[in-house]
C-alpha cells in the first residue's frame, strides 16, 4: 500500500466469523486502479508463503528436533494461513482479488442479498435467473461454507476447548461450557448471515 503512495491509518487483531484475525487497514487503495489493488490483496498470502517456505528451509538444517518441529509447524500454519486468505467465499484477500478480477464490487452482500430477496421470485418467472448466475452461485457456496465452518467451529470447540477445560473444571461443566461457547459463535455467524441475506448492511 505505501509502495503505491497510498496511506495505512490502522493495523491490529479483531474477530471475524469463526476466530481472531489480524488485519490491516487498506481501504485507502481502493483509490487506485484494478491491478494495483488485486497486488495489495495478493501481498499478504506471498508473505505467508514466504515466510513459510523459509521456517521449512530453515527445519531442514536446525539440528534440534525440537526447534525444527516448532518451525515446520509454523511453516504449516503459515501455508493455511495462505489457503484461508485465498478462500473467495469469505472477504478475505481471495474475495478481494476475484472482485477485482470480476469488477464486482461489494460482491458478496450484493450476491446474498440477491439470494434473500430474489432467487425465490426468480424461480417463480421464466428466464428471471439469466443474468442473475454469478449471484446465485457466489450467494449458495457462501452459504454453504459457512454452514460447513459452523459445524467445524463446533467440533473444534467440543474437541479443543472442552479438552482444555477440563483440565480445570469437572467434566460435566467443562462439557456445557465447550458447548455453550460453540453455540455462541455459531449463532453469531448465522445472524450475520440472515442480516446479510435480507440485505442489511
Amino acid at each position: 500500500t505505501k509502495h503505491y503512495g497510498r496511506e495505512v491509518p490502522r493495523v491490529g487483531i479483531g474477530w471475524y466469523w469463526f476466530g481472531p484475525v489480524a488485519y490491516v487497514d487498506t481501504s485507502d487503495m481502493w483509490l487506485e486502479g484494478r491491478w494495483p489493488r488485486i497486488a495489495v490483496s495478493l501481498a499478504g498470502p506471498y508473505t505467508n508463503l514466504v515466510f513459510g517456505s523459509l521456517a521449512s528451509i530453515a527445519a531442514w538444517f536446525v539440528p534440534n528436533a525440537v526447534l525444527s518441529a516448532v518451525l515446520l509447524e509454523f511453516a504449516l500454519l503459515s501455508y493455511l494461513g495462505v489457503l484461508l486468505n485465498l478462500n473467495p467465499l469469505m472477504e478475505f484477500d481471495g474475495y478481494y482479488v476475484l472482485s477485482d478480477l470480476l469488477e464486482k464490487p461489494n460482491l458478496r452482500p450484493r450476491a446474498l442479498a440477491w439470494l434473500g430477496r430474489d432467487l425465490i421470485p426468480a424461480l417463480r418467472t421464466s428466464g428471471r435467473l439469466k443474468g442473475h448466475r454469478l449471484e446465485l452461485l457466489y450467494g449458495l457456496a457462501s452459504v454453504l461454507y459457512v454452514a460447513l465452518m459452523g459445524v467445524l467451529t463446533v467440533v473444534l470447540y467440543r474437541l479443543v476447548v472442552q479438552g482444555w477445560m477440563e483440565g480445570i473444571l469437572p467434566d460435566v461443566l467443562a462439557a456445557g461450557l465447550a458447548w455453550a461457547l460453540a453455540a455462541a459463535v455459531v449463532v453469531l455467524a448465522a445472524v450475520s448471515v440472515l442480516g446479510e441475506l435480507r440485505g442489511a448492511s
